[in-house]
């Protein structure tokens, strides 16, 4: 799914005549640190995100550009490198102004969010009150956060056995 984010929008951009800025395209994933310790939080509480950057010639290949988002991630989690974003933003906290400069609106440094919620059951499928009669959700839909200056977010997971793909632009 990267890889074909990461296609489609440069395909996007080359089809409507948008000139790319910078010299990358950023794509945040957010990788999933639970352990079997954490096996009974609430879902998508212990996570941390991941940049995968790409230039405008590395996506032209798809199969190379799958190959090697294929070996960036399993490096990724073999060695645990996505805790650097935590250590990060906790040595952002300690210096002065560093988390507000870093976090800055004006400042984007992502291309597209990416996020994988796994498999959703809603908690509550049916309410009943003494006032009203049943209630039942028979449809939401999950949206990844789209921030200013971001060209898109894709929010993919799993309702009632069915792959869902919620896509903001």
């Amino acid at each position: 799914v990267a890889r074909d984010i990461l296609v489609v929008i440069k395909q996007w951009q080359a089809e409507n005549s948008i000139a790319a800025e910078g010299t990358h395209f950023r794509l945040m994933v957010p990788v999933n640190e639970r352990g079997q310790e954490h096996r009974k939080m609430p879902a998508c509480n212990h996570c941390t995100m991941v940049n995968l950057d790409r230039t405008p010639s590395q996506i032209e290949n798809e199969l190379s550009l799958l190959a090697s988002i294929t070996q960036e991630m399993g490096v990724i989690r073999k060695y645990r490198l996505s805790l650097n974003f935590l250590r990060a933003l906790s040595v952002y906290r300690w210096l002065p102004g560093g988390l507000e400069r870093q976090l800055s609106p004006e400042k984007v440094s992502s291309t597209a969010l990416f996020t994988n919620l796994g498999y959703v059951l809603p908690k509550y499928s049916e309410t009943k009150s003494k006032k009203h009669q049943s209630l039942a959700i028979e449809e939401f839909t999950l949206l990844a956060p789209l921030n200013r200056g971001m060209v898109a977010s894709l929010c993919m997971y799993y309702l009632r056995n069915e792959l869902r793909l919620a896509l903001q632009y």
